[in-house]
């Protein structure tokens, strides 16, 4: 019976120890923590290294329309095992937003127009795409096999006069959904 009372004290201590290890360890990586965020601003481990599996985004500000485009990058094999400060060395003129082995955020800000400026209009009774150039001239990309005679008087009169301005191509999509059925 004492001996059992013993073994009962012994791993008693032993768990008792164990959980103060952890405590401590824990608290200590939480305090590490606390001083990589000073004032909200987290740093960043410049040990990761791009992997296959990175996610890797670009996204560029244009000035000069006030649009921000964020771009999904393909990993190629040159990429690959990239660590921090290559990444600063290869994209200067970058800001590093984030940076670990799921994903990489690059971000710039630009002096230009973001060319994804589109006109929507009437060309010879169909609808006509043109992009809107940096020096406010237009450019027929595309006439689409949209008949405007099919389409709403208010739409007819809208691609006859003025046309529609669309911002990205996504935007674009979008809005010609609408006539493409």
């Amino acid at each position: 019976m004492k001996r059992l009372k013993m073994i009962s004290f012994v791993i008693g201590v032993v768990c008792l120890t164990i959980s103060a290890v952890a405590i401590f360890n824990n608290t200590s990586n939480q305090e590490n923590n606390n001083l990589n965020n000073i004032n909200g601003i987290e740093t960043i481990n410049k040990e990761y290294k791009i992997g296959i599996n990175t996610q890797f985004y670009i996204i560029t500000e244009y000035k000069l329309c006030n649009h921000t485009i964020e771009e999904k990058k393909e990993i190629t094999k040159d990429m690959i095992n990239l660590t921090y400060d290559d990444i600063v060395t290869r994209y200067s003129g970058y800001e590093i937003i984030e940076f670990d082995v799921d994903k990489v955020v690059l971000k710039r800000s630009i002096n230009e127009f973001c060319g994804e400026h589109y006109l929507v209009k009437e060309v010879d009774k169909k609808i006509g795409i043109y992009k809107i150039l940096d020096d406010s001239t237009i450019e027929l990309l595309q006439v689409l096999d949209i008949n405007i005679d099919t389409l709403r008087q208010s739409d007819r009169y809208m691609f006859q006069t003025t046309g529609v301005t669309v911002n990205g191509k996504e935007n674009l999509y979008k809005f010609l959904e609408d006539y493409d059925s």
